[in-house]
């Protein structure tokens, strides 16, 4: 009876490739930006809820924490899912620099 979880390596292709191409896109600075865009967003989404006093609104004219935050939290978003749509090939990278070094 054979395991789903064990992996066939009768083709001759190593695991080390799927590993490197999944650990080049984790530190992508993409998912880097879009997290840092994602906490300050938050953190400012949930300012502009809470504090709502006259004295903040009078300042900007309206609740510039809350709508800076949303800005923000859409910007995260959108380059989280730029890296993920559109992935790193580390692979692909590789080659073309060695080509073009010889």
């Amino acid at each position: 009876m054979a395991d789903n979880n064990t992996v066939d390596h009768s083709d001759g292709v190593d695991d080390r490739a799927h590993y490197a191409k999944s650990a080049g896109g984790l530190f992508d600075i993409r998912n880097v930006i879009g997290a840092l865009f994602g906490v300050y967003g938050l953190i400012l989404v949930i300012t502009g809820i809470v504090d709502r006093s006259a004295q903040t609104l009078a300042k900007a004219d309206g609740n510039v924490n809350l709508w800076a935050g949303i800005a923000m939290l859409a910007v995260g978003v959108f380059f989280i899912a730029w890296a993920l749509l559109r992935p790193v090939d580390v692979n692909a990278q590789t080659s073309r620099t060695t080509r073009d070094v010889r």
